[in-house]
């Protein structure tokens, strides 16, 4: 018997909670199984639970793989805004707006991290740029 198509499309969604780090797959892998069972599966419950377990898996790296395609489209984004001096408001609406529109893989809190980041690395560099003309470009050791 085929396994019921409410608990794959749940198994997938919990993907996403997963990457996100809100579950675990220990958390989600019984309810899922159990919820099967009730809908009417009459199959293999170890095969019910691999197939469940990899369709949760196959969807978290998924995910995975979305999360670190949006940080980098945030990073590449702002870097024009931070040599324009953009107000951070401006920063925090780009990256929301790249999340949005990659179906929102990163939490709201995990924009604003990138985008702190980000900030505190175009500072860093601001200001090691600024050592090192300085010192005439070069750094100058005691002999």
């Amino acid at each position: 018997m085929n396994i019921p198509e409410k608990q794959l499309v749940a198994a997938t969604g919990f993907g996403k909670l997963i990457a996100m780090r809100l579950l675990e797959l220990n958390d989600v892998l019984a309810p899922l199984v159990r919820a099967a069972l009730d809908a009417g599966y009459r199959g293999d419950v170890s095969g019910l639970r691999a197939t469940l377990a990899w369709r949760v898996e196959d969807s978290r790296r998924g995910w995975e793989l979305r999360r670190d395609r949006a940080i980098w489209d945030i990073h590449w984004a702002l870097k024009p805004l931070f040599e324009e001096r953009a107000p951070s408001t401006a920063l925090l609406n780009t990256a929301h707006g790249i999340n949005r529109a990659a179906r929102g893989p990163l939490l709201g809190r995990e924009v604003v991290a990138v985008v702190e980041d980000e900030v505190r690395w175009f500072l860093r560099r601001l200001e090691s740029g600024k050592r090192r003309r300085a010192w005439g470009g070069r750094r100058r050791h005691a002999a």
